[in-house]
């Protein structure tokens, strides 16, 4: 009697763990499918967070490879951006010195937090030199058009995986 008793408890655990397990599962699943192509949506109980497709970004990280950046380059290759890395917070700078395409640039804290951005930069404009409003650790450069097609905000977070040379933009709304 008493092993029939411990059964059926047992077998009732189960059965809510499962109910409980599948009412989740099928809530994140139709999350996903309600969300844009190319992107993940995740939602959690006081804000949503989407996070944008992953991009493949250049590093640069050096004092001549930050002068060069992408000066001299027909274009970026799809999907790509570049990041460079000014090693401390600063005052980060850029012109377009020998580009062959506009830009948009993107400003980014030590916290990987987007600070300040800029749009549609003309090759027209050197030597004029475009910073941020507040000290930056990154820059990212991306084609002409980035920030507004994929409605970049400041305060947007950026995921960096540096080993695999990709990056991610979190939105927060």
């Amino acid at each position: 009697m008493k092993r029939e008793i411990l059964l059926l408890i047992i077998v009732a655990v189960l059965a809510v763990a499962v109910l409980v397990w599948g009412y989740f599962y099928s809530k994140e699943d139709q999350s996903r499918r309600s969300g844009e192509v190319g992107t993940l949506t995740e939602a959690s109980e006081k804000n949503e967070q989407i996070t944008m497709k992953s991009y493949n970004f250049s590093l640069v990280d050096s004092r001549e490879k930050r002068a060069q950046g992408l000066s001299g380059r027909n274009s970026l290759p799809e999907n790509t951006v570049m990041l460079f890395d000014f090693e401390t917070d600063d005052i980060c700078g850029i012109w377009m010195k020998d580009m062959k395409f506009s830009l948009d640039l993107i400003w980014i804290d030590s916290n990987f937090k987007i600070i300040d951005f800029k749009e549609e930069v003309a090759l027209s404009t050197y030597p004029t030199v475009f910073t941020p409003i507040s000290f930056c650790r990154y820059l990212i450069e991306v084609k002409e058009g980035f920030i507004k097609e994929n409605n970049i905000a400041l305060g947007d977070n950026v995921l960096v995986d540096f080993a695999n040379f990709t990056l991610k933009i979190t939105k927060t709304r």
